[in-house]
């Protein structure tokens, strides 16, 4: 009982640090640089990202697994040989890429931004990339060895430390301080973990790089780990970056900053809800390989959670989106207020999918989840770029609804046809109740003006959603997802 109180309490203080970081970053910088440079740091950011992805193709996510595996079966001693070739591989990768940012920086500038003058920005992005192919890799080992609590800790800590060191440089060097703080927060994190790692991690699990010799198994053994969701992630990153680069030829690098706000409130619950993924419901899915029916209940139950935590997360989120884009944001972000609901429509779709197809890398159906999710990304990435020079943002987030709600069709037919999944009675239930209370819910959020009649009536939709939910037994499922993750963690 112990542990669990303390494992509550290591994950509940990660989550709250990163929450905290996140607001306090967007907080000063569309302040104190408004649209434009809110804009230009949301594409630094995300081309950061697309540089890790690039340079790891998924084996960050294979040293997690295979660690895992060594420990279970007593074969620690290949670790360091493991930590070894992926490292070389990742960092080799990643330093060919921060060359082709230096070697190719105006006219990737040109490619991301329409314009020249922001190629230092990419530069410095792709060496913030750089750095966090390392973070990652300690990341993951520290995962791998189920050092929980040590990463909990660190990541903490980090990000105290870079809320100090954000609001420091952008108070000071401006648009240039928020770009290069992506460097500075990873060199940061890198610091802490390589003290953390080699002053208490090695030598507890007895890791030792010395005479490490080079295995030829291990290498590929993590690319048969990453080789399913290789494409997805480096599709992510990539289609993300397109779609800004379109919005910000076509529209202006301001209305980039608009756009980061719609994806900025999305993303704040929609991680939570991927992680929730990772933590439990994969692992899961595993152990019911044997049992078609129980599979079908499980996906039915996730389906029926996922839309009890969006629903009401959408319904309150427009209710106060005037009060929730000020705040966290400023005054100048406002004019995107009316668009939010179309980014959280599309976003009830994502969790459907989300929830219907987290069986396909337990049952090894990657055929389909690699169309499934290159539909997706190729689709919203193709419909953004024709319409949004002719309609504006809302063409992006139109993009995102239709290609959600076309692949949630597909994957009940899919499913239907290739396990048998059905609707059980519970979920058409829940799918009738919060289709009548989510459409109050959400006609009041949209059409009301704010004040007390808005809030009122929204607060009676979600005041149903709660009555129902406690009736079909959700929140005790709820709860015992958490209480189970939180054991794995």
């Amino acid at each position: 009982m112990f542990e669990l109180i303390k494992a509550y309490g290591f994950v509940g203080l990660q989550q709250f640090f990163i929450l905290l970081f996140s607001l306090a970053r967007t907080k000063v910088i569309s302040t104190q640089l408004g649209p434009e440079g809110l804009g230009v740091f949301a594409q630094a950011n995300t081309f950061m990202f697309l540089v890790f992805q690039l340079a790891t193709f998924g084996t960050s996510i294979a040293l997690n697994t295979l660690l895992a595996e060594f420990a279970s079966r007593g074969e620690k001693q290949k670790a360091p040989a493991l930590i070894s070739q992926v490292w070389g591989l990742n960092t080799i990768f990643g330093l060919v890429i921060l060359g082709g940012c230096l070697a190719f920086s105006e006219p990737l500038s040109m490619w991301a931004f329409g314009s020249a003058r922001y190629a230092g920005y990419l530069v410095i992005a792709g060496l913030a990339g750089f750095v966090f192919i390392q973070v990652r890799l300690l990341v993951n080992t520290l995962r791998g060895l189920l050092e929980w609590r040590s990463n909990a800790v660190v990541a903490s800590v980090g990000l105290v430390i870079g809320i100090g060191l954000v609001v420091f440089l952008v108070l000071t060097s401006g648009l240039n301080g928020a770009v290069w703080s992506l460097v500075a927060l990873q060199a940061v994190n890198l610091g802490l973990l390589l003290v953390v790692f080699f002053g208490r991690i090695q030598g507890r699990h007895g890791i030792s790089f010395k005479g490490v010799r080079v295995s030829t198994s291990l290498l590929p053994a993590a690319f048969r780990i990453a080789r399913p969701v290789m494409v997805i992630l480096i599709l992510e990153p990539l289609t993300d970056f397109l779609v800004r680069a379109e919005i910000i030829r076509s529209l202006g690098v301001d209305l980039n900053g608009q756009y980061q706000v719609l994806a900025g409130i999305s993303l704040a619950y929609m991680n939570v809800i991927k992680e929730a993924r990772l933590a439990y419901t994969l692992p899961k899915a595993s152990s019911l390989l044997e049992d078609p029916q129980q599979l079908v209940k499980m996906q039915n139950d996730n389906i029926r959670l996922g839309l009890y935590l969006v629903v009401p997360i959408t319904i309150g989120l427009l209710t106060v989106r005037e009060l929730a884009i000020t705040l966290l944001y400023s005054p100048a972000f406002l004019s995107v207020a009316g668009l939010l609901v179309w980014q959280l429509v599309g976003d009830i779709f994502s969790v459907i999918r989300y929830n219907l197809n987290f069986v396909l890398i337990p049952l090894k159906r990657y055929g389909f989840y690699l169309a499934e999710g290159a539909i997706y990304f190729l689709g919203w990435l193709g419909l953004s770029v024709l319409f949004v020079g002719r309609y504006g943002l809302i063409a992006v987030l139109y993009a995102h609804i239709g290609i959600s709600f076309f692949l949630v069709l597909l994957g009940l037919w899919y499913h239907r046809k290739v396990s048998g999944f059905r609707l059980i009675r519970q979920t058409k239930q829940a799918l009738l109740v919060l289709g009548v209370l989510g459409a109050f819910g959400l006609a009041a959020a949209v059409l009301v003006p704010p004040g007390v009649p808005r809030y009122l009536l929204a607060g009676l939709a979600l005041l149903g959603i709660g009555i129902d939910l406690y009736r079909q037994g959700v929140a005790g499922l709820l709860l015992q997802k958490i209480r189970r993750a939180d054991r794995r963690g």
